[in-house]
């Protein structure tokens, strides 16, 4: 793809970016993230922005035109996050890498980012089922999506056969050519195309330990963390959503969290229907270059039926998907029965461990004011409580989640007052509305 630029690239590049575009990409990253290997963070460039942005403007229009970016700026520094809930950290799968580049490149791409999403997909958008990086959707409309064909099926005493499938590494081993093609088939500019294809080419990652820097070249996949990286990833698992819901097989995702149901009266017939759609999982993952782990790949039952057995499981790449009575889908247990009992203890006992270690900063004479105390109940223990409660709400209409969700908000107030536990109306001092009550009216703004 490497050629002279043309007029038509230089007028490419000319219609991409602009002063305004450029001004805005600055102004739009948080002040003090985290800098990339050359150090500047977004605050210098928004204090300056009438006098780089001239500059930067014409290295941004002559980098998209010739399809050559600076060297250093595809040099990442990768930092390893742990993955939560792991028993061991023993392995590079346990650790989720984030790569941190310079922000220079991070504007260029917000730039271009903004004209695929206008431009490229305003005229070939991505299926509806896509929730991920979407204006409008979020992971509680997938939620809703998905827990809404659930009830309809429990509704009509019929069967929800859910697989929830684990790809692999998704953004780290999407091959560059799959990328590529995908801009090409949606009739992305080939001036971008090009910047794009040289972009996730010959870049480098830096991770160092102990004062120990060590720099190897990406061969594959996109940068987690990098601003292209999620509509990139989108355009590929793309056809994979188009072909199973073309199939009639219902198909929805969140980034790589991908969910397939079958809705049928009988058992043996969605298990026929889902043999089918793994055949097309595994069919798009060899063409792809991606895999999908069968162990980490769960199947959930969603049905009242007592007896809706599976007796053998589909297969996926020669191993059996292991079948399980709930799942926790993006951050919400779904039971087979969708009682919500499960959800509702863990986000209580989670809750609950929360509140213990606030209690640990906090005495009768000593530690955080009433007034932080309060701060972090409201901004982080109550929100993680009620996140996704448009799906769940329904739940705390029953006395036992009353008294699960009360006990909470009585912990955060004994905490937040320093009272004694025998005080009563410490939420009517504190101005916090009995916790099902605030559970109900977030279901209702989210719905």
């Amino acid at each position: 793809m490497d050629r002279l630029a043309l007029r038509e690239d230089w007028s490419c590049a000319k219609s991409v970016f602009s002063y305004q575009k450029v001004a805005w990409a600055i102004r739009s990253f948080q002040p003090y993230k985290s800098p990339g290997v050359d150090g500047i963070i977004p605050a210098m460039l928004q204090e300056s922005v009438d006098l780089v942005v001239p500059k930067l403007l014409s290295l941004f229009r002559t980098s998209l035109a010739t399809g050559v970016i600076p060297s250093a700026w595809k040099t990442s520094r990768v930092i390893f996050i742990p993955k939560p809930g792991r028993t061991s950290y023993d392995r590079a799968k346990d650790y989720r890498p984030i790569s941190l580049t310079s922000f220079l490149l991070k504007t260029m791409e917000k730039v271009i980012d903004r004209h695929v999403r206008v431009n490229v997909l305003g005229n070939c958008p991505l299926h509806t089922n896509q929730h991920a990086y979407q204006q409008g959707k979020s992971c509680e409309t997938a939620l809703h999506n998905l827990v809404g064909i659930i009830e309809q099926a429990i509704a009509c005493k019929e069967i929800a056969l859910a697989v929830f499938l684990d790809i692999e590494g998704a953004f780290d081993n999407t091959s560059t050519g799959s990328i590529v093609s995908k801009l090409v088939s949606r009739n992305t500019e080939e001036t971008i195309v090009r910047w794009v294809n040289n972009m996730l080419s010959d870049r480098r990652v830096q991770a160092s330990l102990c004062g120990v820097i060590k720099e190897v070249k990406a061969q594959k996949g996109c940068r987690q963390g990098g601003v292209l990286s999620p509509s990139l990833w989108n355009l590929v698992v793309d056809d994979l959503l188009v072909t199973l819901n073309a199939q009639g097989l219902y198909a929805q995702g969140y980034a790589d969290d991908i969910v397939i149901v079958i809705r049928g009266k009988y058992m043996d017939t969605c298990l026929g229907l889902m043999k089918r759609a793994m055949s097309i999982v595994e069919q798009w993952c060899i063409t792809e270059g991606l895999s999908v782990n069968p162990t980490k790949t769960v199947m959930v039952p969603f049905t009242n039926q007592r007896n809706a057995e599976i007796e053998t499981a589909p297969k996926l790449f020669g191993g059996d998907i292991l079948v399980a009575k709930e799942f926790k889908y993006l951050g919400v247990r779904l039971d087979q029965k969708l009682t919500w009992n499960s959800h509702l203890k863990s986000i209580a006992s989670r809750s609950q461990t929360a509140l213990a270690m606030m209690g640990r900063a906090v005495g009768s004479t000593w530690g955080l004011n009433p007034n932080m105390v309060n701060w972090l109940y409201t901004r982080v223990v109550r929100p993680m409580m009620v996140y996704g409660s448009v799906v769940w709400w329904p739940k705390v209409a029953q006395k036992t989640a009353v008294k699960i969700l009360s006990k909470v908000q009585r912990s955060a107030c004994l905490a937040i007052t320093g009272a004694m536990r025998g005080t009563a109306a410490l939420e009517v001092v504190l101005s916090l509305p009995p916790l099902e009550v605030f559970t109900r009216g977030e279901a209702r703004m989210a719905a």
